[in-house]
């Protein structure tokens, strides 16, 4: 893995990390005396859940190749138009948390058909694929305050692929080309949350990975503004960005899928 992009995200998930404990500062001095503090965490103890479907309108920018003899293709949909591209899609974190200790499962799936651009003069392809990858992790809070929080994340993103690439040349010419790839990429983060009030706060979340175990390079950034409704019900929204580069035997999929999130939290 590139050294430089170990460097540069190490940088933001430290200037993330400062980031929010100014925040955290800041609202400590200015909210004197609060109504209400933010949710009580789960006694010691206790099992606690949450579930939080959500919405990404993730776009996708980069190149894809389905094989050592197909062409290698270029993608680049935004997030204000994935929409219309989209078939279908299902996205979810479910966490379980005992004590400092956490569980988390971020499920993805996409099924979508976006335009591609080729070389030799290909001028018409679409890429139809269905994706599903997952970020399986566990959780130890290392800093764990009524107003401010960081845990520490290691774990893995599994992925899975099914393509079919439709490429049509000037003329007659067709190629059609079907693959399915699937691989695991180990991973470890961190996430962080501060209150700016009683019921608002702001959520960073960092991760890399892949390092060569299966991707080259694996790695996300999101954050997040959340308001807690009440003690079983949160809703949030953000932006998250999460780029991969793998590349074997003659399969690429170096593409990077970004955009805004919006969704709930229910916790039981």
């Amino acid at each position: 893995m590139n050294l430089s992009l170990v460097g540069r995200i190490g940088a933001v998930i430290l200037a993330g990390s400062t980031f929010l404990v100014a925040c955290n500062n800041a609202g400590a001095a200015d909210v004197q005396a609060p109504v209400k503090a933010p949710p009580v965490p789960a006694p010691l103890g206790a099992w606690s859940f949450e579930f939080s479907p959500y919405l990404w309108a993730a776009g996708i920018k980069g190149d894809v190749a389905l094989g050592p003899m197909a062409p290698l293709v270029g993608v680049d949909v935004g997030f204000d138009t994935i929409l219309k591209h989209l078939h279908m899609t299902f996205m979810g974190v479910f966490e379980a948390r005992y004590e400092q200790w956490g569980l988390i499962a971020d499920i993805s799936y996409l099924s979508e058909r976006v335009p591609a651009t080729g070389p030799l003069g290909f001028v018409n392809a679409k890429l139809e694929d269905k994706t599903f990858f997952g970020t399986f992790a566990a959780a130890y809070r290392i800093v764990d305050q009524r107003t401010f929080w960081i845990d520490a994340v290691a774990g893995g993103r599994a992925w899975w692929r099914s393509d079919t690439l439709n490429i049509t040349a000037p003329g007659p010419v067709g190629l059609s080309i079907s693959r399915d790839k699937s691989w695991f990429d180990p991973i470890i983060g961190v996430r962080a949350r501060t209150y700016a009030t009683p019921q608002l706060f702001f959520q960073a979340y960092a991760d890399v990975g892949g390092f060569g175990v299966g991707a080259k390079s694996d790695w996300q950034l999101a954050g997040l503004i959340g308001y807690d409704y009440n003690k079983t019900v949160t809703f949030f929204g953000g932006y998250r960005y999460l780029a991969v580069n793998y590349d074997r035997g003659g399969y690429v999929f170096d593409v990077a899928l970004s955009g805004p999130v919006l969704g709930a939290t229910f916790r039981f």
